[in-house]
């Protein structure tokens, strides 16, 4: 996949949330989606100075924490990944 996302946005694709057997049935739109991510792409950040361009907060591969209901979520190749603002993230998991 060659994706390039706008200046301060992220790709990320959702880590699956552990589910627990129990004895209560909880319906699909009650589930909590998960607020960790691994970052597939991320693009350089605009600068009030048009000729700086500040680094990425984040790189390919960096595990965040970011917020919930962030994003917006986009379906490539048949995939379903989120777009966030690096605005969102909350902090870099270092594993």
């Amino acid at each position: 996949m060659n994706f390039k996302p706008r200046s301060g946005y992220c790709l990320i694709k959702r880590q699956e949330v552990e589910v627990k057997s129990g004895l209560i049935w909880i319906p699909e739109i009650a589930k909590r989606k998960s607020d960790k991510a691994v970052v597939l792409a991320s693009s350089a950040r605009k600068c009030k100075n048009p000729d700086v361009q500040l680094e990425p907060v984040v790189e390919k591969n960096d595990t965040i924490l970011f917020h919930q209901n962030a994003g917006q979520e986009v379906v490539l190749e048949g995939q379903t990944y989120e777009l966030i603002h690096e605005d969102s993230i909350l902090a870099v998991l270092e594993q």
